[in-house]
């Protein structure tokens, strides 16, 4: 293992640290940094794992992408695949997997839609994360007709 992490890096492992030592160090830095006496460095909190929702076929089709900062907020718009659909399911997901059932299930809801043909409505699906890294108020979805006005 060794061996590869130095081929992969191009530079020789340190294998003399405590693990220990170096998160209470981590933390010391963190501490630190939060209480504003450090001004010299930046903590960013980043979305861990990638965040989307089911698409046709088992598919996760990625909105907010891993290593995103917060908060963040991104907006996505989808359509229907099948003519007449009266509701469009929204199964949100977690992972970096293309399969759904690599993935880890968050939430499902059911937005309400007029009948029309595929491809016609428009889902927009947003996903918000603050500050806490909290998702919320909650995911959205708001759905628009693309029938022309007369």
């Amino acid at each position: 293992m060794r061996q590869r992490v130095s081929e992969f890096f191009g530079r020789t492992p340190l294998t003399d640290l405590d693990p220990d030592q170096v998160v209470a160090l981590g933390a010391a830095v963190q501490a630190d940094t939060l209480s504003g006496r450090r001004k010299d460095m930046l903590l960013l909190d980043v979305v861990p794992l990638s965040l989307g929702i089911e698409t046709m076929g088992g598919v996760m089709s990625q909105i907010l992408e891993r290593n995103t900062t917060i908060p963040a907020i991104v907006k996505e718009m989808f359509t229907t695949a099948v003519d007449d659909q009266t509701a469009v399911e929204v199964h949100v997901l977690q992972g970096e997997r293309e399969l759904v059932q690599d993935c880890r299930s968050l939430a499902q809801f059911t937005i309400p839609i007029e009948p029309q043909p595929a491809g016609v409505p428009r889902v927009e699906v947003t996903f918000m994360i603050d500050a806490r890294s909290i998702c919320g108020p909650a995911l959205s979805a708001r759905w628009m007709s693309s029938r022309p006005t007369v």
